[in-house]
């Protein structure tokens, strides 16, 4: 396993530990507003030029993360644009998928010398304050990415994906988080290797197996 962390562990009201966040994204170990977790990751604001929050003692294009899996818990409050980056090679080069609150679509980004490029958008609509769970596949050049609401107890391997996409730019590197305004909320987030999934069990009874230890 990669990395795992349910803010359990942490402060509330003080910074997570197992983020290193080199920028000015306000980060810090709330409850749960919706009363269903204990501690949850609030962050708040942009990136600054400076690079996303990514897992403590990982680097920017960290030849460990090659092909993952990453499940998280994720929840807002307003209709703005939120993501996940992968493969992070730095502040100015990552994949990322966002979330178009106003539109209601998902897209696949590259951020490549500082701009970005939509490539695939799908409408998946959703809803304001409620916890969704979500699985991402980052397998060779191929990505999927899957989800669901956090209250259904369907396996990821049943569900359809959102989109899929297929890239070959970058090749190696962490995931890092990201947030507009006002804020989102991130819990119960596991990284596995692809490689041990495909050796020791289905991708999905794997990861229940580990969010239950």
């Amino acid at each position: 396993m990669f990395f795992e962390d349910d803010f359990e562990k942490d402060k509330i009201g003080g910074k997570p530990k197992k983020w290193d966040d080199p920028g000015e994204q306000v980060l810090k170990v709330i409850k749960d507003p919706e009363g269903e977790s204990g501690n949850v990751l609030e962050q708040q604001g942009e990136a600054n030029g400076e690079g996303l929050p990514i897992p403590l003692g990982t680097k920017p294009k960290d030849a460990g993360w090659t092909d993952y899996m990453v499940e998280w818990d994720w929840w807002w409050d307003a209709d703005s644009w939120i993501l996940l980056a992968w493969r992070y090679q730095g502040p100015n080069d990552y994949f990322y998928f966002m979330r178009n609150g106003k539109d209601q679509k998902f897209s696949w980004l590259i951020f490549k010398n500082n701009a970005q490029v939509v490539k695939v958008s799908e409408v998946w609509p959703t809803d304001l304050k409620k916890w969704y769970r979500f699985q991402l596949s980052v397998i060779g050049e191929e990505f999927i990415l899957k989800g669901k609401e956090r209250s259904d107890d369907t396996l990821f391997e049943k569900v359809k994906p959102i989109m899929d996409w297929k890239h070959n730019a970058y090749k190696q590197g962490p995931i890092g988080l990201f947030s507009a305004e006002p804020r989102v909320l991130w819990d119960n987030m596991v990284a596995v290797s692809y490689t041990h999934l495909r050796a020791h069990e289905t991708e999905a009874d794997l990861v229940c197996r580990l969010l239950l230890e």
